[in-house]
């Protein structure tokens, strides 16, 4: 004896119906494709929802450094102002740019990897692979990241940071040239 059953699918609600007749409604989606493995869809949202929180920690907290870096730079010029020894002054601004730029750009190269993940998950859950699921480790995924250093070097934050050493430079050329005279 044999029972033969349709499935049929909507976005809200999915329809098993056997050769009886009788049906059964389930408001559980499910993304397979030939797999024998579906993965309901409520997951696979909880999951990029994990991703996404990811994503934005990170992007706060790119944030958060550069207004840390903002008050830390103006707190230094203000207490080193009269100060006559211009050489303590601008390595001191000169150390918390490379370190905050630094910071930052591990914070932006961290968020461009989870971007890739969110994309990287969504076609490996759509396949219906449910290996690792949950899982938010970088490391147990196989992606191509871009380097550290195309982050560090980024349009979007090299200006930020490298302005505030350009002017210590000039700031230095000018205080040697001035003293020599």
């Amino acid at each position: 004896m044999s029972i033969q059953t349709t499935i049929t699918s909507s976005p809200m609600k999915t329809t098993i119906v056997t050769e009886s007749g009788t049906a059964t409604e389930s408001s559980q989606t499910t993304i397979s494709n030939t797999t024998t493995n579906p993965i309901a869809t409520e997951i696979i949202h909880k999951e990029i929802d994990l991703i996404e929180s990811c994503i934005t920690r990170m992007a706060q907290n790119s944030f958060l450094i550069k207004g840390w870096y903002i008050t830390l730079l103006a707190a230094v010029i203000a207490l080193f102002q009269k100060s006559e020894n211009v050489t303590i002054t601008v390595s001191i601004i000169s150390i918390i740019s490379v370190s905050f730029w630094g910071l930052n750009a591990f914070f932006l190269y961290t968020e461009r990897k989870y971007r890739d993940f969110y994309e990287y998950v969504i076609v490996l859950r759509q396949q219906g692979n449910d290996k690792k699921l949950y899982s938010l480790k970088l490391t147990n995924y196989t992606l191509q990241y871009k380097s550290y250093w195309k982050s560090f070097f980024g349009k979007t934050i090299c200006l930020f940071y490298f302005i505030p050493l350009i002017l210590c430079a000039g700031v230095m050329l000018f205080n040697h040239f001035h003293t020599s005279i």
